[in-house]
C-alpha cells in the first residue's frame, strides 16, 4: 500500500525576505511530520491542488501586500474547499508579545476578517517582522524613521515551530480509513 502523504501549499508574499524565510521555516516543519510542501509566490499559483493551503503576507500600512490578497480573492472558491491557515508578518520591537492580535499589531482587521470569510480559514496568525534598514527604499527609511520604527530581527522562531505543529496535527493526522 503507497502512503499518501499530504500536500501542503504554502503561498507568501515577502517585500523584503523575512515572511518569505518565516514560510520556509513552516515548510520544513511541515515536512518533518510527513508532509509534502511546496512554497510558491501568489504570481506563480494558477490552481490550487493541494490538501491543505498556508497563506502569508507581509504587513505593510495595516495591510497584506496586494498580490497576497488578491491571490485570496481570486482563488477563493478553491481556497474554501480546503483547510486553510493565514499568516501576517510585520510586528517590530522589543515590546512583542507572541499572542499578538491583529489590532495590537496593526493590521486593520477588516483585512483578516475579509480574507478569513472568503477562505473559510482555520486560523489566523500574527508574526513579529524583520527590519532592516539597508533593505529600506528612501519612502520606506522615512516612514520607518517617522514612526520610530526599531530596527532588527524579532521573530520568535520557535512561535513559528508551534504553528507549524498546530497545521501538521490537522494536515497529517491519520485518516479514520487507516
Amino acid at each position: 500500500m503507497v502512503e499518501h502523504r499530504p500536500h501542503v501549499l504554502i503561498v507568501v508574499e515577502s517585500r523584503h525576505g523575512a515572511t518569505r524565510e518565516i514560510s520556509g521555516v513552516l515548510a520544513q516543519r511541515l515536512v518533518t511530520h510527513g508532509a509534502s510542501v511546496t512554497v510558491a509566490a501568489p504570481d506563480d499559483c494558477d490552481e490550487i491542488t493541494a490538501d491543505a493551503v498556508v497563506v502569508g503576507s507581509g504587513v505593510y500600512y495595516g495591510k497584506w501586500l496586494k498580490s497576497a490578497q488578491r491571490f485570496v480573492e481570486d482563488h477563493s472558491a478553491q481556497l474554501s474547499s480546503v483547510p486553510v491557515w493565514l499568516f501576517s508578518s510585520g510586528p517590530l520591537g522589543d515590546d512583542h508579545v507572541p499572542d499578538l492580535d491583529e489590532v495590537d499589531a496593526g493590521i486593520e482587521p477588516d483585512v483578516v476578517a475579509h480574507l478569513t470569510e472568503l477562505t473559510h480559514a482555520r486560523a489566523h496568525h500574527v508574526f513579529a517582522g524583520r527590519l532592516d534598514r539597508e533593505d529600506l527604499g528612501p519612502f520606506e527609511k522615512l516612514v520607518a524613521t517617522s514612526v520610530h520604527a526599531p530596527e532588527g530581527d524579532f521573530r520568535d522562531w520557535p512561535d513559528v515551530e508551534r504553528w507549524a505543529d498546530e497545521i501538521a496535527s490537522v494536515v497529517c493526522a491519520p485518516s479514520e480509513a487507516e
